[in-house]
């Protein structure tokens, strides 16, 4: 079955690739480095979460690649003005919403 059918469909095998685990673990401690001393958005922290090996719910996943494709919002809190990109509808900070 697939999503939206009720069920939980929890990531059971996190166990990362020995070759992406050193890359993954830089890249955590430069989000949390960046979270104490920059703008503040909610898929940062859910990246944070699901690099320490968390689950996220989706809009909790959403938030994250949002934040990711947009540079973590380093320049504020803007519209990417992607609306080709299949998560624009979903994207936090668009205009016209």
């Amino acid at each position: 079955m697939g999503f939206g059918d009720g069920q939980n469909h929890e990531r059971k095998d996190r166990k990362l690739p020995e070759n992406l685990t050193e890359t993954w673990s830089k890249q955590k401690a430069g989000l949390e480095t960046s979270l104490s001393t920059s703008k503040q958005s909610g898929g940062r922290e859910a990246q944070v979460k699901y690099l320490s090996g968390e689950n996220l719910i989706r809009s909790e996943a959403m938030l994250a690649k949002c934040s990711d494709c947009c540079g973590w919002y380093e320049d504020g809190k803007k519209d990417c003005e992607v609306p080709l990109c299949a998560m624009y509808p979903w994207m936090p900070y668009r205009k016209n919403c």
